[in-house]
């Protein structure tokens, strides 16, 4: 039973892990968000309207489920915006993987082979426990 849950946990673990890693690979080049905080609107050089603005920028995503937001690609500035992000406003064309498909395929492999890894070694300790309780009956 507790090689099942131990095997159970490490698929989660690793599941989790890969859905993390993809959501911070995504990149979209010209996005528009609304922004329900004035300060930050008004920091960003926003028009404040009814407590929220709109902001458009480049958007990365995190490894905390976040965005990272630049208003201009040429310029070294970046905020991330810790709330979830109600909506974005983007052409399917401008969203891209940091990577590329080389990299989306080579984070299905390992995913692949650290969850097939773990069914591995599960099978090879109950087959290992078999036999130690075979040999001595």
């Amino acid at each position: 039973m507790f090689n099942f849950l131990l095997t159970a946990a490490w698929q989660i673990a690793i599941f989790w892990a890969a859905l993390q890693i993809f959501f911070s690979m995504q990149v979209i080049e010209t996005a528009t968000v609304f922004i329900d905080k004035p300060a930050l609107c008004t920091f960003l050089q926003q028009p404040v309207t009814d407590g929220h603005c709109r902001f458009t920028g480049r958007f990365e995503g995190t490894l905390r489920s976040t965005w990272t937001a630049s208003p201009d690609p040429d310029l070294p500035i970046k905020f991330e915006l810790m709330e979830k992000v109600p909506g974005m406003i983007y052409d399917p064309k401008d969203w891209h993987m940091a990577g590329g498909t080389a990299a989306v395929v080579a984070l299905g492999a390992v995913t692949l082979g650290l969850s097939t890894a773990g069914i591995w070694i599960s099978f090879l300790v109950t087959r290992r426990r078999l036999k130690k309780d075979k040999a001595h009956i």
